[in-house]
């Protein structure tokens, strides 16, 4: 749901294409000696064919013909990776086998947001909707020339990912966002653990025990899920996984009655994470002073002192953050509509 300009990255960064993508040349030009019998049917001729210089030399520089008369055809764009198929829309190839195999299954969970099986919604991130393939962050720099080659080995993300492609404005904000994530993981580790515990000591029948635990489980499940697959790939759909897991955790320790921990100021989970992490770099105004609700002029700026962007919206996708259905009656706690 953005406007995304090539420009803006081959032109203005000079980021080729492969920093990025790893299928945008499909074809390698092989040329098959059958193509020869087209025109050619003497023995004489035919021999010749290892004879590159002759070759090119009688057919390019004599008479003109055609490139791929001979040569089988190179495509450039997204497609199929068998040039005889007809070429089809784009679409992310994602075949790990480039650098290793049976690896990373969460990372791609995480990253192209198919997570039903975990009972989550699908939330694909906007670098995956861009066809950014992993050799756009996970790339190994040369420290001499500050250049960067694919060897198809396993890297690390490269700590200048961000700001080769969105400028230098974007320095840092991989490490920030992960460094947010451990934060937030560290807070629900001590809310997990404190359920845990609130459960040996909660005085509820055997089958409601039983209900309790099997949920501690499932936010257990979403909190493994964040952590091993690395958040940071899709920070949208990890903000949503953590929220629930938080949410849940908080109605658990409101049916066993036991203390857990308030982490409704993180921002991860309050949803302030896009004005903390990115909005402050890229100049963006968030929140703004006022806005209109509900046919009156509300101050947006000092409500979000005083409470979580999650009270009153729903935070999804990029800019995806529509009003809470019922919002009215988190006004109405103060005021009269």
């Amino acid at each position: 749901n953005m406007t995304y300009n090539h420009k803006d990255f081959v032109t203005k960064q000079g980021v080729a294409c492969q920093n990025c993508h790893l299928d945008v040349i499909q074809g390698e030009g092989n040329v098959s000696q059958d193509r020869c019998l087209t025109c050619h049917n003497q023995p004489e001729k035919l021999a010749r064919f290892e004879d590159v210089a002759f070759v090119h030399e009688n057919h390019i520089t004599k008479h003109s013909v055609a490139c791929f008369h001979c040569h089988q055809e190179i495509r450039h764009g997204f497609g199929k990776k068998d040039i005889s198929e007809p070429f089809h829309p784009p679409t992310l190839a994602f075949d790990c086998s480039f650098c290793h195999e049976n690896k990373h299954a969460g990372q791609l969970e995480m990253y192209s947001g198919k997570v039903s099986a975990l009972g989550l919604p699908e939330m694909p991130s906007p670098m995956y909707l861009a066809n950014v393939d992993c050799i756009g962050c996970h790339y190994q720099e040369t420290p001499a020339s500050g250049e960067v080659e694919f060897r198809g080995k396993n890297f690390k993300p490269s700590k200048g990912a961000c700001a080769k492609c969105h400028g230098a404005h974007f320095e840092g904000i991989w490490g920030e966002t992960k460094s947010a994530l451990q934060e937030t993981l560290a807070g629900l580790d001590e809310k997990l653990n404190a359920a845990r515990a609130g459960l040996k000591t909660a005085t509820l029948p055997p089958d409601e025990i039983k209900a309790m635990s099997g949920k501690i489980g499932l936010a257990k499940r979403w909190h493994d899920f964040v952590r091993a697959s690395h958040g940071e790939h899709n920070i949208y759909l990890a903000s949503l996984v953590l929220r629930r897991e938080d949410q849940l955790l908080s109605e658990i320790g409101e049916k066993i009655k036991a203390q857990l921990p308030d982490l409704s100021a993180n921002p991860l989970l309050s949803g302030s994470y896009c004005a903390t992490l990115c909005h402050s770099k890229v100049s963006v105004k968030v929140p703004p002073e006022f806005v209109v609700a509900f046919g009156k002029k509300m101050p947006h700026k000092a409500h979000t002192g005083m409470m979580g962007c999650v009270q009153c919206h729903e935070i999804g996708a990029h800019k995806s953050v529509p009003l809470k259905k019922g919002v009215k009656n988190v006004c109405t706690g103060c005021h009269a509509l």
